[in-house]
């Protein structure tokens, strides 16, 4: 009884300790059931949803793209202790060439879009522009078949946390989407930059494109306004109930 005890316990510590707790548990389960055999980490940062993942106990190959060299170097140090875990120093969008990226006063802020109040300042003072660097941009189209021929995966889960930009990442994969099982992106109900796309059309796009809604989760549970959704999507035929 004890025993018992204590595992039922345990959800609700780990909730209080940690407000994501249930969307971590979801996406523990998720990648099981889709038989994900690679993550792709877009707008990686320093790698802190590798480092959760591990803590979940995905131990399959994980790609983590991060153009801003600042926290690059973290992610780097930490892929490097990592035997399937490989970071590039680049951006992912719709085209391939240079862009000019906005670096904001945190990093984890950083957008191709313009920071914008227009909708909630909620966030103003981190995302603002501090300087800018142009930066590599790859396509999926062109980097996902190579990656997969080279590390041999076949059913990759694409991570998406590009900060308005999501939506140009998933259609510069238009030529490699049979190497994407499903996804998470975040979408925005009240945006924080210019030009960027709302969560109703975001998830209209997706489906447009083949994929099923399975799941939305509060980035920021704890506030009173809903800012964005971590919307999961997957190919219909691989989704059990």
């Amino acid at each position: 009884m004890r025993q018992r005890l204590k595992e039922l316990a345990l959800p609700l510590i780990l909730q209080k300790l940690n407000p994501h707790w249930h969307q971590l548990s979801y996406i523990k389960r998720l990648l099981r059931m889709l038989d994900v055999d690679c993550v792709i980490d877009v707008g990686a940062n320093a790698g802190q949803y590798a480092l959760e993942l591990r803590a979940l106990g995905y131990k399959g190959l994980i790609l983590s793209f991060e153009p801003d060299p600042r926290p690059y170097q973290r992610l780097e140090r930490r892929a490097e202790r990592d035997g399937r875990w490989v970071a590039f120093n680049m951006a992912l969008g719709s085209e391939p060439g240079e862009r000019e990226l906005n670096l904001m006063e945190r990093s984890e802020f950083n957008s191709f879009h313009m920071p914008s109040t227009a909708e909630s300042d909620v966030a103003a003072s981190a995302n603002t522009v501090v300087g800018r660097r142009l930066v590599q941009v790859e396509t999926l189209s062109r980097v996902l078949a190579p990656l997969s021929r080279k590390h041999g995966f076949a059913r990759a889960f694409l991570k998406m946390d590009t900060q308005g930009f999501d939506w140009e990442v998933f259609k510069g994969a238009a030529d490699a989407l049979e190497l994407i099982i499903g996804f998470q992106s975040e979408i925005a109900v009240s945006r924080l930059y210019e030009g960027e796309l709302s969560w109703l059309d975001n998830i209209a796009r997706y489906q447009a494109a083949g994929f099923e809604l399975l799941n939305l989760f509060s980035v920021s549970p704890g506030m009173n306004k809903l800012l964005y959704f971590d919307c999961y999507m997957a190919r219909p035929e691989a989704v059990r109930l």
